[in-house]
């Protein structure tokens, strides 16, 4: 099974990792976590990302061996993440959780909606917090 795991099958390692990490299958976990870590962009440009739970992210933004050209990319990942249609109710919580993983000062592009959106994001942390 952990090899079935390793790259190219993604999909498998995208399936197993929170089946893995819940039932403690340790090798398993890190072999997964592994594959998903160095292909990351194959990861975030799936249709499977804007759906993945909201721990698999924090996991996954949170890991010491993510692969990544640009910062911005991380930032692009998380905002189609927050902005799902699923999540909309939860864009506070979630981007509480999410925004301090986004290494800002190494991003090296922000496109004006990009940036508009996260000035809006962090209006709506701020406004709620003074709630």
């Amino acid at each position: 099974m952990t090899s079935n795991s390793r790259s190219p099958l993604i999909q498998n390692a995208l399936k197993w990792y929170s089946w893995a990490k819940l039932l403690h299958l340790d090798m398993l976990t890190r072999q997964c976590y592994r594959t998903i870590a160095w292909n990351y962009a194959e990861i975030v440009s799936s249709p499977e990302w804007p759906t993945m739970d909201l721990d698999f992210v924090v996991d996954f933004l949170q890991s010491s061996e993510l692969i990544v050209g640009n910062e911005f990319a991380v930032w692009d990942a998380v905002r189609l993440w927050l902005t799902h249609d699923s999540r909309a109710h939860q864009l506070r919580e979630n981007a509480d959780r999410l925004l301090p993983l986004v290494r800002f000062p190494q991003v090296k592009q922000f496109l004006p909606s990009s940036f508009t959106l996260l000035r809006n994001v962090l209006h709506i942390i701020v406004v709620g917090s003074c709630r």
